[in-house]
């Protein structure tokens, strides 16, 4: 494991701490911690957020960490509601070879643009779950947390065509669904289904600093 996953992995399990709402690790090459940010809710003291970065750390991973390189920052609790790290869609890139296709999706959170991509077979159902899985590859790069594509269909409803999408979050060991109506592109519907399963849960998950 490379010392970038390392740190993600750290990060997603700092972000499941109570009061943690952000997390920031910066391994050297060799993988020991040179800096461990937080920014957490100021239901505990500093120094007992802290410690509770140590112990995770430790229990974990069998790593000591210095409290002098962990920094904590910390708003109100009432501030952090307001926090908006919901994602919303930029563009979608879908390029076709053959029997082949592959697929690129930007997200942008907080103005901040971010692409995911996926490949599969050029097939109606591979298509929609390429698209999807670009979707989740994009979140991946924003959010603290493993989520996995567990189905994605359309459904005609009422003369419409709907987007159904339903998302396992391992961190938290829950299914989200979200739908969206397929208006002209369904392209378009499957990374609005995407989102509209995550994105009140990500209002609320762990984040990563800016993408």
């Amino acid at each position: 494991m490379n010392t970038i996953q390392l740190a993600q992995e750290w990060k997603t399990l700092l972000c499941q701490l109570g009061g943690i709402l952000s997390a920031h690790v910066v391994l050297t090459e060799a993988g020991t911690p040179e800096e461990v940010h937080v920014l957490a809710t100021t239901d505990k003291k500093p120094k007992a957020v802290a410690r509770d970065v140590q112990s995770a750390l430790m229990s974990k991973y069998g790593v000591e960490v210095d409290h002098q390189i962990i920094s904590v920052a910390q708003i109100r609790p009432e501030m952090a509601e307001r926090l908006n790290f919901r994602l919303v869609m930029g563009a979608i890139e879908v390029k076709t070879r053959g029997a082949e296709l592959d697929v690129a999706v930007e997200l942008l959170q907080s103005g901040h643009p971010v692409v995911g991509g996926a490949r599969g077979s050029n097939t109606p159902f591979s298509r929609r779950r390429c698209v999807a899985q670009a979707a989740l590859d994009a979140v991946a790069k924003c959010v603290a947390g493993s989520f996995e594509l567990a189905g994605v269909d359309a459904l005609p409803q009422f003369g419409q065509m709907v987007l159904v999408t339903q998302i396992y979050c391992a961190a938290d060991n829950q299914r989200y669904v979200g739908s969206a109506v397929a208006e002209a592109d369904q392209d378009i519907a499957v990374v609005q289904s995407v989102l509209a399963a995550l994105n009140r849960r990500i209002a609320v998950f762990p984040q990563g600093l800016p993408c």
